[in-house]
């Protein structure tokens, strides 16, 4: 049996059967102080006042924590500095790269820990994550890295940093030491949120041809699943990508007349910006929506409740991706790099009005 302390999340099955495990971040969490000075403690170090020793050995006695005797004999980084590094484009335009920033920086700030950034552009190779000024500047103690779309094997590039990484959204689906959205799961509820309201021809809007990222055939598999789960059939097009970069106006405006040509009457979008500009080729075309065209998106964005129709959608917390990433990585650290099982984030539904019951 494993021992207790080496690993944060339990499995599904091991929540089914009310399993908890209480590892070092949550000793550091109860008093308030970082992990570092939990295992400080625990090694009978000096560097800890004896009033916050006293308060750590209480919690320890509360909680029945039990260090791993294989971490505890290895010798342990202090210097307070997680890494993190994302992709430039993901800051630019949307929430998705500042969101997930905020999450590691308030879950580092409970922990007393620093964070030091760096980041890379969208498919550029992964062995420019090697030379990053970061690596070559900074000592950390671990490394999150979030990023989804740059080419080659992550992996492989983040083994040789010789350091515990945790990936956030990684390309594709691991088994290991990753916080992923639940990509086939959200877009199979959204589609069944549509079957729930009386819709029974459902299309699906994909991504962009340029992208890569394994979202794109998971949440056509999720839609397609709901649908002949119904025993119907997906509207034609529904595993072909959106041209170019995704938001070429006529092509939205040639998918919805194909897709009203053939009676559908709810629409599934890969993503919220997928969806503003469904909305866009409804306008163009006169369809009203929700009245002719219920749409739900995979995703959400700030902006989609103030869009002219408000989007209902999965929201995928990517702030409590960020707070899950950090408590992963500071396990990982505890644990001398033993590898945790991988955590897949469910969408939040947030509903708003473009989906009308038929």
């Amino acid at each position: 049996m494993a021992n207790v302390s080496t690993i944060t999340f339990p499995t599904p099955s091991d929540a089914r059967r009310g399993r908890s495990r209480i590892t070092c971040v949550d000793v550091a969490r109860i008093v308030g102080v970082a992990p570092s000075t939990v295992s400080r403690v625990i090694n009978s170090s000096d560097r800890v006042s004896p009033k916050t020793r006293d308060r750590v050995l209480s919690a320890i006695k509360t909680t029945g924590y039990r260090p791993s005797l294989s971490a505890s004999s290895l010798p342990r980084r202090t210097h307070g500095t997680i890494g993190l590094i994302s992709e430039v484009e993901g800051a630019d335009d949307s929430s998705y790269g500042t969101d997930l920033i905020k999450g590691v920086s308030f879950a580092l700030m409970r922990f007393g820990l620093r964070l030091a950034m760096d980041m890379v552009h969208v498919r550029s190779d992964a062995h420019a994550i090697e030379s990053l000024p970061l690596l070559r500047s900074v000592s950390i103690d671990g490394m999150i890295l979030d990023v989804c779309n740059v080419r080659g094997n992550v992996g492989e590039v983040a083994d040789q940093l010789q350091i515990p990484v945790v990936f956030v959204n990684a390309p594709e689906p691991r088994t290991f030491n990753t916080i992923m959205p639940d990509d086939t799961a959200v877009a199979r509820s959204a589609a069944e949120y549509l079957l729930k309201h009386g819709h029974r021809k459902i299309g699906y809007f994909p991504g962009a041809a340029v992208n890569k990222h394994s979202s794109q055939s998971l949440r056509m598999n999720g839609y397609s699943r709901a649908i002949f789960k119904a025993e119907l059939h997906p509207i034609p097009m529904w595993d072909v990508p959106m041209a170019s970069n995704g938001y070429q106006l006529p092509d939205y405006i040639e998918r919805v007349r194909k897709y009203r040509s053939l009676g559908c009457t709810g629409i599934v979008t890969y993503n919220a910006p997928t969806a503003a500009y469904l909305l866009r080729a409804c306008a163009h075309l006169g369809i009203s929506v929700p009245g002719e065209l219920s749409i739900i998106s995979c995703d959400y964005d700030p902006m989609v409740p103030f869009a002219i129709v408000p989007i209902t959608c999965y929201r995928l917390d990517r702030v409590e991706m960020g707070r899950m990433a950090v408590e992963m990585l500071l396990n990982r650290i505890e644990n001398g790099t033993k590898n945790v099982p991988s955590v897949f984030l469910a969408g939040e539904l947030k509903e708003m009005d473009s989906v009308r019951t038929l």
